[in-house]
Parts: structure tokens; sequence; C-alpha cells
């Protein structure tokens, strides 16, 4: 079974029934619940200045595993920051850190959030 465009509202218990041409009878397995929750990056504060703190956050509903991986992104590349907490910190940090981050949590497949913002405002000369 395929679900396509899937939202929370797909989130139920699914059972599978087969049934058998030769007497005409139905066999099942058991039900299997689907939980479907977004991704989402937070980002405190989304303006700052250099050399001042921000603290990004990936946040899931999700049932990711025991050890869940999160990888973060910036500008759709990898940000060579695969940590296993949910908090990236850049500190302090620098016009280089402006840009579209994004992260994703690795457990079965890779899930990924939307794109935050970034920008940070140059406070003296020679920025």
């Amino acid at each position: 079974m395929t679900i396509t465009d899937l939202t929370e509202k797909d989130s139920a218990e699914y059972k599978f029934r087969l049934l058998t041409t030769d007497e005409g009878r139905c066999s099942g397995l058991p039900g299997v619940m689907l939980t479907v929750t977004d991704i989402l990056l937070e980002m405190d504060p989304t303006s700052v200045s250099e050399g001042e703190r921000v603290t990004l956050r990936c946040r899931t509903k999700c049932t990711v595993g025991l050890k869940p991986t999160y990888i973060w992104y910036k500008n759709g590349r990898l940000n060579n920051s695969i940590t296993s907490y949910n908090s990236l910190i850049l500190d302090p940090v620098s016009s280089e850190d402006a840009g579209n981050y994004s992260c994703a949590v690795e457990g079965f497949e890779r899930i990924h959030s939307p794109e935050e913002t970034l920008t940070v405002r140059c406070e003296y000369m020679g920025c």
C-alpha cells in the first residue's frame, strides 16, 4: 500500500486482510500503527549581530529510536554537523553563518525539516 501526500490525518491503525480463493476465507495480520508528524527547525533568534549566540533546535514528535542522529544543512548542503543532540549552537556567530538552515532526523529514513533563514548583521567596519 502506498499513501501519497501523507498528512497527520493519515495517522491510524492499518490492517491487512488476505482473501484466499480456494476456500473463500479471510486471514489477517495484527494492525500496524502509523503516526505522521512533522519535523520543525526552531531558531532563536533568527536575526543577530556578529558575535552573538544562535541556537537551532530540531524538534519532532516522531519516535526515531533510542539514539537518533541529527543532521544539519545550510543552504541545502550538509553543514558538516552530525550529532546525537537536537541542538546546534553557533557561538559566536559570524557573517559566514548567515543562510538557510534545515535539519534532518535519521531513523528508518532521513526526514527533513523546512528551511529557516538566519540573518547576521555586521555591526562594525570591515565586515
